[in-house]
């Protein structure tokens, strides 16, 4: 359905050549499309706009010129708006509005007491499809190699599911950084992405994806340096570089590189530590130097780490996994492993931790601490029969969280007339201050195998058992016990 047109008057005057050659251009801008249940060509929300038709104005020249953003609600009187604005430009002789093959139907049904009843049908047409991605400059490496590399494709055999070959500004965006990532990875520093071009065929059912790069030479890594405040000394950063002299230059490993370094300063208590490599390209030689430099900041400490999203743990099951502590200098590593730590608790489907600067306060953090709750309780319950016992119930119920206090309940019992059990145990990870945990199992077991062809005793047990684990190092513990029966 298409909007109404402009007059057609001819393209008025304009000094300059470029322009009048414009004017001979026609934009076609497709307002892609409507939230269900509102009245085309009353109300409705645009989802994305673009721009066909022109050949020598830019896009970004013509949404300057265009009164309607993308999640506007749009009329007609603002479509009108639009229309006469863009052709108001003078770049244009033609200018219309059209959305892509959805229809909108709306039907009127009487009711009692002067009243109706408003249904609109809305029908959205089939999705365009990508016929074809095309990649023009390359050279190093063939275009089915870099095609390999997006996720944008033309119809295949799985594309029904994942819906990789229906065009998305987003998913373009992001296979344009993976194509930089890969060739920066493999030495072309200088890669560039010149023009990407999305065309529609007429019918509105293909859409053609144009890409053109421009490679530049492939470089290795000539001298590398450190510069800067080294409140570290300078063979320890050094040590934490990736790229070497003579190699091919690598973006990730650069980045992971001034990363390494980052985090070394942080492990010192510079939370604000910045560090930047700067190239200084031999093209002569097709190779690239880098000089390292770190500006530390100032050294920071923890003032207070708050906890949120725990409605029903305790705070201080969170506070006792960290390794950071309130007052002390920031270190980095430990706050990281401290988040490790309360992610292996169980308790949580997800963990965020946050370190925002204190507003007033140049050498001072906070630590939020947001945690998302899941359930931690799980209970079990069977029946059974056979011929020689009857019925037979089994049943278990387990919380490894009780009552947000970290320490954990299970309680379990089995009617079979042979082999009979009750038990509860109870399980402490923090007996102590010092981490000792403690294991406290309480049990009736009796067994019965007179009715089974397998032995001729029988035996009947209860006690206790107290078992305790000493934390040794952060993934080990060695475990005492002792068992009454």
């Amino acid at each position: 359905m298409t909007f109404p047109v402009c007059s057609d008057r001819g393209p008025r005057s304009h000094p300059t050549r470029r322009h009048r050659l414009v004017r001979r251009a026609a934009a076609l801008l497709a307002a892609a499309l409507l939230v269900p249940g509102h009245a085309f060509g009353v109300d409705f929300v645009v989802r994305d706009i673009r721009v066909e038709g022109v050949q020598r104005t830019e896009a970004g020249t013509i949404f300057s010129y265009l009164p309607i953003k993308v999640g506007e609600r749009v009329d007609d009187e603002k479509i009108a708006a639009a229309v006469k604005a863009l052709y108001a430009t003078g770049f244009f002789r033609d200018v219309r509005l059209e959305a892509y093959g959805a229809t909108v139907q709306t039907t009127v049904t009487p009711q009692d007491r002067n009243r109706v009843a408003l249904n609109f049908t809305i029908a959205e047409g089939d999705p365009s499809k990508i016929a074809r991605i095309n990649i023009v400059g390359n050279k190093a490496f063939p275009e089915k190699t870099l095609l390999s590399e997006m996720n944008l494709t033309t119809p295949g055999w799985f594309t029904w599911y994942t819906k990789n070959d229906q065009y998305s500004k987003q998913k373009l965006g992001a296979d344009l950084e993976t194509l930089r990532s890969y060739y920066q990875n493999r030495g072309y520093l200088e890669f560039t992405i010149e023009s990407t071009q999305v065309s529609i065929s007429p019918d509105k059912q293909d859409i053609f994806i144009t890409i053109n790069v421009s490679e530049g030479p492939r470089y290795t890594v000539g001298d590398v340096r450190i510069a800067g405040d080294l409140v570290v000394p300078e063979p320890e950063l050094a040590a934490l570089i990736r790229i070497k002299p003579g190699e091919t230059f690598s973006r990730e490993r650069l980045q992971a590189s001034a990363k390494d370094i980052s985090d070394r300063l942080g492990a010192e208590g510079y939370a604000f530590a910045n560090v930047n490599a700067v190239p200084e390209l031999d093209r002569d030689k097709n190779a690239a130097s880098f000089t390292f430099f770190v500006d530390p900041g100032r050294r920071a400490y923890v003032r207070k780490i708050n906890i949120s999203g725990n409605p029903k743990t305790r705070d201080e099951v969170i506070r006792r996994e960290f390794r950071q502590l309130e007052g002390a200098w920031y270190d980095g590593p430990r706050i990281d492993r401290s988040k490790i730590r309360v992610k292996r608790l169980g308790y949580f489907d997800d963990v965020t931790v946050e370190t925002p600067p204190v507003p007033g306060a140049a050498d001072q953090v906070d630590i939020d601490v947001t945690v998302v709750e899941k359930s931690t309780g799980n209970l079990l319950a069977g029946i059974g029969y056979s011929s020689t016992e009857g019925v037979v119930l089994s049943a278990s119920i387990s919380q490894q969280n009780i009552f947000g206090s970290g320490n954990a309940l299970s309680l379990a019992v089995n009617t079979s007339r042979y082999n009979r059990v009750y038990s509860g145990t109870f399980f402490e990870p923090y007996w102590n201050v010092d981490g000792v945990s403690r294991t406290i199992e309480i049990y009736y077991k009796t067994l019965d195998p007179t009715g089974l062809a397998i032995a001729q005793y029988s035996s009947q047990t209860a006690g206790a058992a107290v078992g305790f684990g000493v934390p040794v190092t952060e993934s080990d513990t060695i475990n005492y016990g002792a068992r009454f029966e």
